[in-house]
């Protein structure tokens, strides 16, 4: 129970609002900015950024590094961590478990891209939560 409640919540204080340019094929839709109003894209101290909803077309639990990979490279922020993902044999159960301190101390990775790659993870595990629980 604590570890769903975990995921739910997530990293939500880490995240800010992001934008996937080129289109997924293991993402099959993703809201518009229009859909937002300027009160739910800006943070407040007891409201998180928002996390922009995802489509997925698979189960993250089903994905293998290959998957979790041309998922992060099609990103536009975070689409060079997907060699990082297939050296690491990153699958899509490790992935959902992905958080701030590993991308930061394990990976090396710089603040600001850690906080990206964090923004992915999120997004993928509520539209995990969402589509396939």
């Amino acid at each position: 129970m604590r570890e769903t409640k975990a995921l739910r919540t997530g990293i939500f204080c880490l995240l800010n609002h992001y934008q996937i340019r080129n289109k997924n094929p293991l993402l099959l839709h993703s809201l518009p900015l229009e859909n937002y109003s300027q009160s739910d894209l800006e943070p407040t101290p007891h409201k998180p950024p928002a996390i922009r909803p995802l489509e997925l077309h698979t189960n993250p639990e089903t994905w293998g590094p290959r998957e979790t990979a041309v998922f992060l490279s099609q990103t536009s922020d975070c689409s060079q961590l997907s060699d990082l993902v297939l050296k690491d044999a990153v699958d899509g159960p490790s992935f959902l478990m992905l958080n701030y301190s590993i991308a930061r101390e394990y990976w090396n990775l710089e603040e600001s891209m850690a906080i990206q790659l964090c923004q992915h993870v999120e997004s993928v595990r509520q539209a995990h939560l969402l589509q396939f629980l």
